[in-house]
């Protein structure tokens, strides 16, 4: 009995189809219906169609290191014991978030294992050209004939040889002094860093940290400094996503911090 051959390239098409695996290819992205438990569990939990999990855009861009940068916990006040200071080598990898002036930024070293994985370099010109990266997020969309389901999209690419940000003369986020990478599209994906977020008078309760934690300019926003375990902060009656607002005598700054 003849058996016709089945070209392998059809075989694949065939094996994609019973996977039931939908692709739709747009200009500048690519989406595809994916099975539930490809999304992060939290995104799951009754889910609205509209709901996104994820980035719509990279926001934390990787970086070669072409000399060593020098590397501090805190700035430009840097208290306390411990490893305040640390240096990243040529060679390494480095992840720019914002700059806060010409020669200093805020970074976070992907080596570390320890905390804090954020510091600010003081010699920003150690930092080089980008990596290339990639990424993806899930929305919760129609699928057609009455369903809905979890659909996986390509944020815009990162590509690879781009040079950090400098600090330029002209106002607004296009300076990218104390701007950092967002996913808000009014603001042309640049958000402001509140850099000294303002406080009223010192609070009266305080608190001493159980824990290592960072420092935020807004609830669970831009990271603006490390507070240790066992400092004392003084915590307000205002709390925000996880977050509460504190006057940290330490860095005599304020801030949001999870405590």
């Amino acid at each position: 009995m003849h058996r016709r051959k089945i070209p392998i390239a059809k075989i694949a098409m065939l094996m994609v189809a019973s996977v039931g695996l939908t692709m739709a290819v747009g200009p500048s992205s690519t989406s595809a219906a994916v099975e539930a438990s490809a999304v992060p569990a939290p995104c799951r939990k009754n889910p609205k169609l509209g709901k996104i999990c994820g980035h719509t855009r990279i926001l934390i861009v990787r970086y070669t290191v072409v000399k060593p940068c020098q590397v501090q916990r805190n700035y430009p006040h840097n208290p306390g014991g411990g490893r305040k200071t640390w240096t990243i080598g040529p060679g390494a990898r480095i992840a720019w978030r914002y700059n806060i002036t010409a020669n200093a930024a805020m970074i976070s070293d992907p080596s570390m294992a320890k905390f804090p994985h954020w510091g600010i370099v003081t010699n920003s010109d150690c930092i080089g050209v980008t990596t290339g990266q990639r990424g993806h997020y899930w929305r919760y969309e129609k699928l057609g004939s009455g369903k809905k389901g979890w659909v996986r999209h390509e944020t815009p690419p990162v590509p690879a040889g781009q040079p950090m940000p400098k600090v330029a003369k002209q106002a607004g986020y296009k300076s990218y002094r104390l701007y950092g990478r967002s996913q808000n599209e009014k603001t042309q994906y640049w958000n402001k860093v509140d850099w000294r977020p303002n406080g009223a008078t010192t609070p009266t309760a305080r608190h001493k940290m159980t824990h290592n934690a960072t420092l935020r300019d807004r609830p669970n926003e831009f990271v603006i400094g490390n507070v240790m375990k066992g400092w004392l902060v003084h915590s307000t009656g205002e709390k925000r996503r996880g977050y509460t607002k504190v006057y940290v005598p330490s860095l005599k700054r304020w801030g949001w911090l999870q405590l």
